[in-house]
């Protein structure tokens, strides 16, 4: 759950990239850290909230340039101290990568790295991505992707370069990533709300895109380097639908907007005859009413919306499988197919759901049926609203298979 925010453009980067964090606070850290490139790269990075950076950073004096990027990190390898925060950079100090997700091979990636010389300062599977970036040759971009055709994981990473003191390249392999565009200046997010400070036309990264972000160019590519089209979109709901909104606290607020959320969600799906119409949903009836069994695959809110399945009353029997964080479940899918191919069409909906939030930046391409919930930003990381709907729709979507 860490935060990302890039900025390049004519503006100094820091109060950009620092406000765009506060504004990704919701969801969780333990440590905050910012990179600058001004002649040269310039890391500061501290355990704690962003009062602690902030701090520092009074300590540290103007750390100035008009290209920057910060992360907030929820820790995952590695205590939340300062020396394990992110940015990490490289041997030399010319390269400073941020990165959500897991890198699931750093320890033999790590172990390489120490055999060919390289000293690394911190516990995280981020530190190897920057020393394997300084091995490369060629640009920046095409530096990230070689680095990405070795790790294996669930991520989204975010690189600045001395060498290359006008652009931040992200890759997407799993995790979100998003690109605010603005005039004249660009940010890269791993949520929304970062970006609205600047601009409202949002261009979402989709799964193993790079995107190169300079102040006046955005340049999307695969991991190959075949540039790839994207489409922007502008956004409609205000900031303030990812605060409290008047209330104590975020869970009060989310208590009040489910029976919203769930109307909502289901408006406009319903017959003149009173019937529930869910036509994001292609399957064929007759085919659902021949399923004999049902395999939930999910994690977090959308697992524990899933279970409510269990209590379905047709005697069909629900498998469940929680996974974690990352690419696990489209292993865990695929391998639920393969075993299972009578069952294509018994793809729970909760999975789908699950994948599906409405105002997310993205939704999985694996993803080609769903009914996507209506509901606004979510702040906390138990997302009520999103349970409470995926639970209505899943029972409204057991009644449609009757």
């Amino acid at each position: 759950m860490c935060g990302i925010v890039g900025y390049v453009g004519s503006d100094q980067a820091l109060p950009v990239v620092l406000e765009g964090l506060r504004r990704l606070e919701y969801r969780g850290y333990d440590s905050a850290g910012v990179a600058m490139i001004d002649g040269g790269l310039s890391v500061v990075k501290r355990a704690g909230k962003l009062s602690e950076l902030d701090a520092a950073l009074e300590v540290v004096g103007p750390v100035p340039g008009s290209i920057g990027m910060g992360h907030t990190r929820w820790a995952t390898h590695g205590a939340p101290t300062d020396r394990n925060a992110h940015p990490h950079r490289d041997c030399e100090g010319r390269v400073a990568v941020i990165h959500n997700g897991i890198i699931e091979n750093f320890t033999d990636l790590r172990t390489g790295l120490q055999k060919r010389g390289h000293v690394l300062d911190s516990d995280t599977d981020t530190e190897v991505v920057a020393h394997l970036i300084e091995e490369k040759e060629g640009s920046l971009a095409d530096r990230v992707r070689a680095t990405v055709g070795e790790l294996d994981g669930a991520y989204a990473l975010v690189v600045l370069a001395l060498d290359e003191p006008d652009v931040i390249v992200g890759v997407r392999v799993s995790s979100p990533l998003i690109v605010g565009l603005g005039d004249g200046e660009n940010l890269l997010a791993s949520d929304i709300p970062a970006v609205l400070q600047k601009t409202r036309t949002v261009l979402p990264i989709d799964e193993n895109q790079v995107v190169e972000v300079r102040a006046g160019d955005v340049r999307v590519t695969d991991l190959d380097g075949n540039e790839v089209e994207a489409e922007p979109f502008e956004v409609t709901w205000d900031v303030t639908r990812a605060q409290k909104g008047g209330f104590d606290d975020f869970m009060l607020k989310e208590i009040h907007e489910q029976p919203a959320a769930i109307r909502d969600t289901l408006v406009g799906r319903v017959s003149d005859q009173g019937l529930l119409a869910l036509d994001e949903l292609h399957t064929d009836t007759d085919v659902l009413r021949e399923v004999d069994k049902v395999f939930v695959v999910a994690c977090g809110t959308a697992f524990h919306s899933g279970l409510v399945a269990k209590y379905a009353p047709d005697a069909i029997p629900v498998l469940f499988g929680h996974i974690g964080e990352g690419n696990l479940h489209l292993n865990l899918v695929r391998c639920v197919l393969d075993d299972n191919r009578d069952h294509l069409h018994a793809l729970l909906w909760t999975l789908v759901l699950g994948l599906l939030v409405a105002g997310a930046a993205v939704r999985a391409p694996e993803v080609t049926e769903g009914v996507v919930p209506a509901l606004g930003r979510s702040a906390l990381l138990a997302c009520l609203g999103v349970f409470c709907v995926q639970a209505a729709v899943s029972a409204a979507a057991e009644l449609r298979s009757r």
